[in-house]
């Protein structure tokens, strides 16, 4: 039988797969969006794949039980509507994170530590689970040529927008960057 602490370095590790924060950010005491998500799903992961109760995640997190209850809801309430937070919670329930969340670790990592640049990888990278979901919608409900090429139509605009914001957010970063 696993111990919590062999339970517990193993649901950092899988976090940091899925979000490229790290075991400091998550326990440290910010409000900024992406540890807190981070810590919501870190809580989420603990209470569905542990028998830990919600005190010791607490502890785990430097937080408190209804902290907990909170983030575990927040996931799950918020997975019925935002098509990344859905990512992120399957890839937990299924304990496997996909290579695509591999990939963004890899171009954070590539970046140096400037303020900014994380948030807006994740908004690259929501912008673009969005318009994947969204042609998938429209092609499952294609039933006609007609409806076929409408999609076609559809998915050339999707990927014209996308090519921009890829254009604005290598903008951005290189400015940054400077």
């Amino acid at each position: 039988m696993r111990d919590d602490k062999e339970d517990i370095k193993e649901a950092f590790k899988f976090i940091y797969k899925l979000t490229n924060v790290t075991k400091e950010e998550i326990r440290a005491k910010t409000r900024k969006r992406q540890p807190v998500f981070a810590r919501q799903l870190l809580a989420y992961y603990l209470r569905k794949n542990t028998r830990m109760s919600l005190h010791q995640i607490g502890e785990t997190i430097d937080r408190d039980h209804a902290t907990i209850i909170h983030s575990v809801n927040k996931i799950t309430e918020d997975a019925e509507y935002d098509a990344y937070v859905r990512d992120m919670k399957e890839a937990i329930d299924g304990k496997v994170a996909p290579y695509i969340y591999s990939l963004r670790v890899k171009l954070t990592e590539s970046y140096t530590e400037t303020k900014g640049i994380q948030n807006k990888v994740d908004d690259a990278f929501r912008v673009i689970l969005n318009n994947i979901e969204l042609f998938e919608t429209h092609k499952r409900s294609m039933e006609s040529k007609s409806l076929y090429d409408n999609a076609l139509r559809l998915q050339q605009t999707e990927i014209g927008l996308l090519r921009e914001q890829v254009r604005d957010l290598k903008s951005s970063i290189s400015s940054i960057m400077k």
